[in-house]
């Protein structure tokens, strides 16, 4: 191997290393998003009284008309 081919071959398990973390990275964080979004919604609309909450609903409904 000369100098040139090592630094590219550093190069190309590098790139690869960095696309194998990024896309466990992305399946992992899809494995929990629901369960975190679920957190989220419990800690914002957990503590909205009902006139809030119908509000929230509302908007939602108009969105999806």
């Amino acid at each position: 191997f000369s100098s040139q081919e090592s630094i590219l071959s550093l190069q190309n398990d590098l790139q690869n290393k960095i696309e194998n973390a990024t896309t466990k990275v992305e399946e992992d964080f899809a494995k929990i998003a629901p369960e975190l979004l679920v957190k989220m919604f419990n800690k914002t609309l957990g503590n909205a009284d009902n006139d809030t909450h119908n509000k929230i609903i509302q908007s939602i409904a108009k969105q999806n008309n």
